[in-house]
């Protein structure tokens, strides 16, 4: 009995066949362009850091050890997660818009690193036609950027949620542009990012597309 079910898996597997698409020229180029890409942006947080970290050595006036130094994690980058979005918010006769955003600093390894000092983010919205309008400007103090630290399913970052006040019509606005400026609380460094993220559009076409200024004083 063992042996017919032996020899009817054989038949069964050897006439079974996968396709499969051969590489071509081009895909090794890329895979080859794409690693060299990620080690000249390894390289280069390394140089940042070390950098640095020679900066704050020389503001020493107790002369740490320089392995010491070395051996802290500074931030190099800052980026703006691709998850970050807009969402419209429904409210009988009320519409209101919430900017979720994903931050994720880096060190000079290219590994997450939590941020002391303040942040700054500027929302501006580009209508297809006529100048562009400052959507949101909020200020983020240390204790709460600590509070927007998160750790989970998605990986550690930071979440900021920054509601948006709605007025007027919006229907040509299509994305707006999101930058935010982090001030390191030690050294006084400044680090950008920018992003552009799309806005989500209304299936009834009812949206504002004029957001006030919302400012923020530090949290």
């Amino acid at each position: 009995m063992r042996l017919s079910l032996v020899l009817v898996m054989i038949s069964v597997l050897g006439g079974c066949r996968a396709t499969m698409m051969k590489p071509t020229r081009q895909d090794d180029v890329r895979q080859r362009l794409q690693q060299v890409q990620d080690e000249l942006d390894r390289k280069t947080r390394q140089v940042e850091e070390l950098e640095h970290d020679l900066a704050t050595l020389a503001r020493e006036t107790d002369q740490a050890d320089p392995e010491v130094v070395q051996a802290t994690p500074r931030i190099t980058s800052i980026t703006i997660g691709p998850l970050s979005d807009v969402i419209w918010n429904r409210h009988q006769d009320d519409l209101e818009a919430t900017l979720t955003l994903y931050l994720h600093p880096l060190d000079g390894q290219g590994r997450f690193l939590q941020l002391v000092g303040s942040l700054q983010v500027t929302v501006v919205v580009l209508p297809e036609h006529g100048d562009a309008v400052t959507l949101a400007r909020v200020q983020f103090g240390p204790m709460g950027l600590r509070q927007a630290w998160r750790s989970g399913f998605m990986g550690t970052h930071y979440t900021l949620e920054i509601p948006l006040e709605l007025e007027g019509d919006l229907q040509d606005a299509k994305d707006c542009i999101v930058r935010v400026r982090f001030t390191d609380g030690y050294s006084n460094e400044e680090f950008v990012a920018e992003s552009v993220i799309e806005l989500p559009q209304d299936e009834d076409e009812d949206l504002p597309s004029i957001v006030s200024v919302t400012q923020g004083a530090t949290r």
